[in-house]
């Protein structure tokens, strides 16, 4: 994996272009009042707030040029918004297709509650065993981390076998979502998901040739610098 900042100009998905990879620029929702909080979603249905709006037009406006063949997002409000706000922002007009695969990890009990009042009572002990190993515990209703990885894994192999080089593709999702995925593509175990906190609207750049993937950019936030109380990690 490198970081850096793949924005215009100098996008990084410029280096994977002419050699037969596909970009995937795959980019985190923007900022709900959730998130502000520090609640756990997951798969509640919640919008973005005016920063996470705000967010969504900034990264319109460094996508804005780049020559995409189709878009991708979760079902999830939040994504599909954000999604919408990028295109509206770019001056894209682009074939969307709605992948439910990319949905946020269902966090069972945990949805809707605060981080901070995890960290007493009945839920302690599954908020420090999540700390050190988040595919070790097992959440009450929840989706085994394993089933989130591997269904988002599946969608992203579904949407570049789909569209296929050289035309870069667009993908909006989820935090918990993305990370796993990223663990499975870098194969790293799902212990390092903490690894892969991405900001709110945070960037990341794909590379996919052949079954190969690379990791090129991670949580690039470039576009998110003049917004005050943007780059922060926020919760799933």
């Amino acid at each position: 994996m490198t970081t850096g900042a793949p924005g215009r100009p100098g996008l990084s998905f410029e280096s994977l272009l002419g050699d037969g990879w596909l970009p995937l620029l795959v980019a985190r929702h923007g900022r709900t009042t959730a998130n502000a909080e520090r609640r756990m979603v997951g798969r509640l249905d919640v919008p973005l707030d005016d920063l996470g709006r705000a967010q969504a037009r900034a990264l319109g406006r460094r996508l804005a040029g780049v020559p995409f063949q189709a878009a991708c997002s979760s079902p999830l409000a939040r994504a599909r918004e954000t999604l919408d706000l990028v295109l509206d922002e770019a001056d894209l007009d682009l074939p969307i297709r709605i992948v439910a695969d990319l949905a946020e990890w269902d966090q069972g009990v945990l949805e809707g509650r605060l981080e901070r009042d995890l960290a007493t009572g009945p839920f302690a002990a599954m908020r420090e065993a999540w700390k050190q190993d988040p595919a070790s515990i097992e959440i009450p209703g929840a989706e085994p981390l394993s089933g989130c990885q591997a269904r988002v894994l599946a969608a992203l192999e579904s949407i570049v076998r789909m569209h296929g080089p050289p035309r870069p593709v667009l993908v909006v999702g989820h935090q918990v979502a993305l990370a796993s995925a990223l663990c499975g593509l870098v194969g790293r175990p799902l212990s390092d998901l903490r690894s892969w906190i991405a900001s709110n609207a945070a960037l990341h750049v794909l590379g996919w040739r052949e079954g190969t993937w690379r990791v090129v950019v991670f949580n690039d936030t470039e576009h998110l610098a003049t917004l005050d109380g943007s780059v922060r990690p926020g919760a799933a």
